[in-house]
């Protein structure tokens, strides 16, 4: 019976010392390091409090402005709804092992990451986890390129959805990018506007590799005017590039051919 209560007491000792640190934005400004916008007062990874954080309940969610303690698990909008946006601004330099994204909301427009600038990292992206989530990039990187790192979009549960936009001089990058595996929802998307980009790593640009069957069927598309989406190999980098690139005219095309028959006529 002694032995029950000391480890009960040990048990609640420990989880006194360690806070779950849920996000409130208890100060109101809005930024992830303030340890006042966290249960228990620390910012996850800091003064005790653990890294594994969940952001949800708030119509404000955090702001990385800064450079944030390694996480383990960041849980946004998992378990509750409004969870409010993870706004990666300059500055920001924010690294975990893996983000679930996902919102009990089926509209994309609650569990949103938001990044005009700075660094977001993750071993594994889940966006859209068992739920809806999007992702809003102008600027900056978003990076799943280490060996084995994934970044699945609508592809981590049976209601997985998930959105990219990626415009401006946004850069997402993985080393593999799972699309629309989910049982009941297919219409997962990357948009590519811009001077945005998308790499992956290796040569995807084969016939029947699943980089060119997501563009073949979609999932991977711009909006822009008169573009298409191309997807070229760079061997210097080892790496797929897919941009927004303007569709030749026909007159360009064949001015294009004709001067191709020139120059071997001339060698």
């Amino acid at each position: 019976m002694r032995k029950l209560i000391v480890l009960l007491m040990v048990a609640a000792m420990c989880s006194i010392a360690v806070a779950a640190p849920d996000w409130t934005n208890g100060s109101g400004d809005g930024l992830w390091t303030n340890g006042a916008n966290w249960v228990g007062g620390n910012a996850p990874g800091t003064g005790g409090a653990d890294n594994w954080p969940a952001i949800h309940g708030q119509a404000v969610g955090p702001t990385v402005n800064a450079t944030t303690a390694y996480q383990w698990i960041v849980q946004h909008g998992i378990y509750g709804n409004q969870p409010g946006a993870l706004l990666v601004t300059h500055n920001g330099n924010f690294q975990c092992n893996e983000y679930w994204l996902g919102s009990q909301n089926d509209t994309y427009n609650d569990a949103v990451i938001t990044i005009e600038a700075g660094w977001l990292q993750a071993n594994k992206f889940m966006i859209g986890k068992d739920q809806s989530g999007r992702v809003d990039i102008s600027g900056g990187i978003m990076s799943a390129y280490n060996a084995g790192n994934e970044l699945l979009v609508g592809a981590s549960g049976d209601w997985s959805r998930g959105k990219i936009n990626i415009t401006g001089n946004g850069d997402v990058r993985a080393d593999t990018l799972i699309m629309n595996t989910s049982a009941y929802q297919h219409d997962s998307r990357i948009l590519i506007n811009d001077s945005g980009v998308l790499k992956l790593r290796g040569d995807q640009t084969g016939a029947g590799t699943n980089l060119m069957t997501y563009i073949g069927n979609g999932w991977i598309y711009t909006s822009d005017a008169g573009n298409t989406i191309s997807a070229v190999y760079d061997g210097t980098w080892n790496e797929t590039v897919v941009t927004s690139v303007v569709i030749p005219e026909p007159a360009t095309v064949i001015l294009l051919s004709l001067g191709g028959l020139l120059l071997r006529r001339k060698k």
